[in-house]
């Protein structure tokens, strides 16, 4: 009797054999580094292989495709940045992308499905050293916001440059370091220039939000957090002429404790009634400001 209590204990503690479905994200990216420096041989780097017959193995070797990536590339698409895919050629002779899913998806959403692409391929790899060789050559440094922001500058990106000279005019600097003056918030900023159905409309919301805040802060490095930034940003949208700018801006200089008591607020809308941290603000924003109008002017719940 003890011994079969003991098996079964044994049984019970000896590790699961890994499914194939598991392999990803039971892989560590030391593990996986490992496994790519013990694949024999060297890819055949430069080989076309058409479009429309390259596979993916989802889950067992790749992440789950981003829709919304191909969505909000396809207007920009350049075969010129298309770069090398990854490929691993199997026994069966069939082709699966190993790092390159999007661009793949991207070339069939832009209706070249039909055309080759160059490849880095690998033949005999087994399922492992192919999700081995995805997560080690998606172990990166991921780019900052801000550097990509600066980039796009230096390459004369135009809502790049646009939203610096906005962000200038409004006596402020596009900059990293928590100071004075320094907004490193690049991505609220061109959330809050993209969001009108215009140009002008856009260039005419982040300056009317950046004049808000300065109105009530100053140049406040904490006044500037990507969160006030697209909730004031989206209040200016949202109500239109129906918000008046200066009554806002005497309501947030009235928050004790000043911007960061304005996210503490926002937070505790959020986790009360659900949604995004920036709503939450917005809504605080709103509840603050009619209490400071009449009745025909207080601003509608959104």
């Amino acid at each position: 009797m003890q011994q079969q209590q003991t098996a079964q204990k044994n049984l019970r503690l000896r590790p699961k054999p890994l499914s194939p479905d598991s392999v990803i994200a039971a892989m560590s990216k030391a593990q996986a580094r490992e496994i790519v420096r013990q694949i024999p041989g060297s890819p055949n780097v430069g080989e076309w292989l058409p479009v429309a017959s390259l596979k993916v193995d989802y889950p067992r070797a790749q992440r789950n495709l981003r829709e919304r990536w191909v969505t909000a590339h396809k207007d920009k698409f350049d075969p010129n940045q298309l770069g090398l895919l990854c490929v691993s050629i199997r026994a069966t002779g069939e082709a699966y992308i190993v790092d390159g899913q999007h661009r793949a998806a991207l070339m069939a959403a832009v209706g070249w499905k039909d055309q080759k692409i160059q490849c880095e391929v690998f033949r005999g790899l087994n399922i492992q050293q192919e999700a081995a060789l995805f997560l080690a050559r998606n172990d990166k440094v991921a780019h900052r916001a801000i550097d990509l922001f600066n980039v796009s500058v230096t390459s004369e990106d135009p809502n790049a440059i646009a939203v610096t000279k906005i962000v200038k005019d409004a006596g402020l600097v596009v900059a990293e370091g928590r100071i004075d003056g320094h907004v490193s918030a690049v991505r609220a900023l061109d959330r809050v220039y993209t969001s009108g159905l215009t140009p002008n409309a856009g260039d005419k919301a982040l300056r009317s939000t950046l004049s808000v805040i300065s109105l009530a802060w100053g140049r406040l490095y904490g006044a500037y957090q990507g969160c006030i930034i697209e909730a004031v940003g989206f209040l200016v949208n949202h109500y239109g002429t129906k918000l008046d700018s200066k009554t806002l801006a005497a309501v947030m200089v009235k928050i004790t404790g000043g911007p960061n008591m304005l996210i503490s607020g926002g937070k505790a809308l959020q986790q009360a009634d659900g949604g995004t941290l920036t709503s939450g603000i917005a809504r605080a924003l709103v509840s603050r400001y009619n209490k400071s109008r009449r009745s025909s002017y207080k601003l509608d719940r959104f």
